[in-house]
């Protein structure tokens, strides 16, 4: 029987096919946003566990452990300390007793003067994760319930604070979002997971694309994916126009971000799997490049003004590289206090004049044989 790991709810509640096919697929190397997590991860249990007794401690010792992730760990751990004196890190949970659906909660606190429980997971990437009805946290609340059944049974079950601390993450409600469910209102919400899980079992169940799809390592390869991006794209002729109600262009607004998210998870899927794939075989049609940042300087503005005898301040600012150039500054002089970052490869679009470059290089080395 498969394992249901509730890291990955929010994809197999909403696409039943998702545990199939992960079983099927080989896995892909870890990405550096996720090794990121994993070490901030291993910090905060070593600091829990008494092993590290300040985050700043392991910076340099530890890979990603740099001093941003060490702030923000220090902080994370400051304020699930400020809870309570019962916590446990990295507990292993089974959801409603059921083994195949299990996995580690990042932090639970239980204060049993207060008769609260909190749930929090700490999440360090950039994107975004909502705590409203996130099954990651309702798993794993419930299912520290059910270890708690002896508790719950004396002291009457406790309020359950879910919460998500995101320190990288841009949010209206701050870094740390909350979401304060009774354990009637947090059954009822697993029972839709539990219905949901069931249906992964299913050898025929199917592939639901969504914005779930962000970061799917088989998204690439997801037929229902692709053709509903197909879909998406595909012209429609008519002769009619329409004036649009209020209520239609809420509606259309709301389409507009669904394709957004289907488009760009299926983009950014099948760019990897390019970029790779391009090391051994040729993509018809397509070339990678590595992209060029923006330029910078490499010295202070004092600096520049001794070496150049240009004046490099705007409005008490230094002016850009472009503008030093308008200014009188030689490209080859400005070359000399600036540099210029690469960006990361990406596909590009050959164009004929690509081609016709490879084809002429190919002549001109079977000429001089």
């Amino acid at each position: 029987m498969m394992n249901l790991n509730p890291s990955y709810a929010f994809r197999w509640v909403h696409c039943s096919a998702f545990p199939r096919f992960a079983e099927q697929a080989p896995p892909l190397p870890a990405t550096t946003a996720a090794l990121e997590g994993i070490a901030a991860s291993a910090l905060i249990k070593r600091m829990l566990d008494g092993k590290t007794t300040k985050a700043a401690d392991d910076i340099g010792k530890h890979n990603h452990v740099d001093a941003a992730m060490a702030h923000h760990v220090q902080t994370f751990v400051d304020k699930v300390l400020s809870l309570g004196d019962e916590i446990t890190c990295e507990e292993l949970l089974t959801f409603h007793l059921d083994p195949h659906i299990a996995g580690r909660s990042d932090v639970i606190v239980l204060n049993r003067t207060k008769n609260i429980l909190y749930v929090i997971d700490f999440k360090y990437g950039h994107r975004v994760v909502e705590v409203e009805n996130n099954e990651q946290l309702i798993i794993y609340g419930t299912s520290k319930l059910q270890k708690l059944n002896e508790y719950c049974m004396k002291n009457g079950y406790p309020l359950v604070q879910l919460a998500i601390y995101q320190p990288r993450a841009l949010h209206r409600h701050g870094i740390y979002r909350k979401q304060v469910l009774n354990h009637i209102d947090l059954f009822t919400k697993a029972d839709h997971i539990i219905e949901r899980a069931e249906a992964t079992l299913d050898p025929d169940s199917v592939a639901t694309p969504g914005p779930w799809c962000h970061n799917c390592s088989l998204a690439a390869r997801c037929e229902a994916l692709a053709q509903t991006v197909v879909n998406v794209v595909d012209t429609v002729t008519s002769n009619h126009v329409a004036q649009l109600s209020a209520e239609e262009l809420a509606r259309e607004l709301e389409y507009r971000d669904a394709f957004k998210d289907i488009v760009e998870a299926r983009w950014k899927a099948i760019e990897t799997e390019g970029l790779e794939r391009q090391k051994h075989e040729v993509i018809p049609g397509w070339t990678s490049e590595t992209g060029k940042g923006h330029r910078k300087f490499t010295v202070d503005g004092a600096m520049l003004q001794m070496l150049t005898g240009v004046d490099p301040w705007e409005d008490r600012k230094l002016c850009t590289p472009a503008e030093y150039v308008r200014r009188g500054v030689s490209e080859e002089i400005l070359d000399t206090v600036t540099e210029q970052p690469t960006t990361k490869r990406k596909l590009v679009r050959q164009s004929a004049d690509d081609i016709a470059k490879i084809f002429n290089t190919g002549e001109n080395q079977n000429a001089s044989i």
